[in-house]
């Protein structure tokens, strides 16, 4: 268990020429991808009372713990030695219900005069988390390139065959309008400076003959996970040009673009969206409260019911 000393600290007078010294006031808390944390850790917070600049017994009394976050001990200030109250976060619990900050309240008396202060928490992605789950996309993508790679040869090659053959046996059978489709499967992972790029490919070339002229159309579709230090993109390319479409995840959230521009994400179990068009119904509730509240569309408007479980 990692005891943690070194964060922000505050010094406030309270009246009356007496003081309070905190040593520690907020903890950034490394965290997986889902907002629980990666692993337990103790905050030290020490602290000290004074009148002028003399020491004073100095106590204090913690309201508003998170789930997940508790007392592992408190011992007071004396005239001759400063005190220190350690707060423990347990891993693997969802501290906070879900939140992805919030604040403890901190009430120190001295010589019976109170003063309130705020320690505050703040969950952080763990860069190890994080580089741990690249690497398994990363080996993944690997293996898939080197398999895909024979796979596509040998399905290009049959296809060629077997579309050769058809073409050329409708040629001779039928004189009128012939279309003849062939698929090429292939992937590839690029590398440059700034990202890899694992690219899924296909392209559809259909031949036909009408009314004596041989036209071609050539139509490129290309799926592609990119790897980046912004994150790992999941998109798909027409003829070389990106469709409108992508989603991003990154060590902080989950984003759904529009032609790049961020319009959703989803972090810490919520989804932040500017509008939402809801075609039939919004449930609010769940099965361990009794049951849900349903809002729904009728013919004269929307309703609100509710349904037991």
């Amino acid at each position: 268990m990692a005891l943690l000393t070194s964060c922000q600290r505050s010094f406030e007078n309270v009246f009356d020429g007496f003081s309070v010294d905190v040593g520690c006031l907020s903890v950034s808390i490394p965290c997986r991808i889902n907002g629980v944390p990666s692993e337990g850790m103790d905050v030290a917070i020490p602290f000290w009372g004074y009148c002028g600049a003399q020491m004073r017994p100095c106590t204090v009394s913690v309201s508003g713990l998170p789930q997940g976050m508790s007392v592992l001990s408190n011992k007071a200030a004396s005239a001759s030695a400063g005190g220190q109250l350690v707060l423990r976060v347990s891993a693997d619990v969802d501290l906070g219900a879900g939140a992805y900050s919030g604040a403890v309240s901190l009430t120190f008396t001295v010589s019976e005069k109170k003063v309130v202060k705020k320690f505050l928490w703040t969950k952080v992605y763990d860069a190890k988390e994080f580089d741990a789950i690249r690497e398994e996309i990363e080996n993944a993508a690997t293996n898939i390139s080197s398999g895909t790679k024979t796979y596509s040869e040998n399905l290009v090659n049959g296809l060629r065959d077997t579309i050769a053959s058809l073409y050329v046996s409708r040629v001779e059978g039928d004189e009128a309008t012939v279309a003849q489709l062939k698929s090429y499967i292939t992937s590839r992972l690029d590398q440059t400076s700034e990202d890899y790029e694992l690219k899924f490919s296909q392209r559809d070339e259909i031949i036909a003959n009408l009314n004596g002229v041989l036209a071609e159309y050539m139509r490129d579709m290309e799926t592609y996970i990119r790897f980046s230090a912004e994150g790992i993109e999941i998109g798909k390319k027409e003829n070389s040009d990106e469709l409108p479409y992508s989603v991003l995840l990154s060590n902080e959230k989950l984003s759904f673009r529009s032609y790049g521009v961020e319009v959703a994400y989803v972090q810490y179990n919520k989804l932040f969206i500017t509008s939402a068009e809801v075609l039939d119904k919004i449930s609010v509730g769940s099965a361990a409260n009794g049951g849900y509240f349903d809002f729904i569309t009728t013919s004269t408007g929307m309703g609100l019911k509710w349904r037991d479980v």
